[in-house]
């Protein structure tokens, strides 16, 4: 499974770790992602049959009333969503286990490792080999290795 979450134990890619929520966050989402858009269909429905009783409006006139309200409702949702995304997001707690070193050959872009017999690509690139998980990899490998080839000593940077 991956999941994009906020690393604040400093993880490295492969290790085990523990995933968790903010109290609440869980709460939070259903409310702004479920329950604004039933309150804009609640409020839609409302406002479209009272247009259509009182104003005469016709059934087809009330349902775009209705309809607008809920579209109205979704984009405040979506815009709520994005204010409170950072306070909603998982977090790695802590690391479970550190990543054993690796034997194998390691996907460039992605840090995967991969077995050189069953890659899924390779290229040879300035006399050496390297090998990739997956053609995406050697794709974004392919616009800009230099991003990729980092020296052993040196940290890579967060993509």
């Amino acid at each position: 499974m991956v999941v994009k979450v906020s690393n604040r134990a400093v993880a490295g890619v492969g290790d085990n770790v523990s995933v968790l929520f903010k109290s609440g966050a869980v709460l939070k989402s259903v409310i702004i992602l479920v329950g604004i858009p039933m309150i804009g269909i609640l409020v839609g429905g409302i406002l479209g049959n009272s247009l259509y009783e009182t104003s005469g409006l016709s059934q087809g006139g009330a349902f775009v009333a209705g309809t607008v309200c809920f579209g109205f409702a979704v984009l405040v949702a979506s815009l709520t969503y994005r204010h409170f995304s950072g306070d909603i997001q998982p977090y790695i707690d802590h690391v479970i286990a550190q990543k054993p070193a690796t034997l194998g050959t390691v996907d460039p872009v992605c840090g995967m490792e991969v077995d050189s017999a069953k890659a899924a690509a390779k290229i040879d690139y300035e006399g050496k080999t390297y090998f990739f998980c997956n053609a995406g990899c050697l794709e974004a490998f392919i616009r800009e290795p230099s991003r990729y080839l980092v020296p052993a000593n040196c940290p890579r940077l967060s993509r």
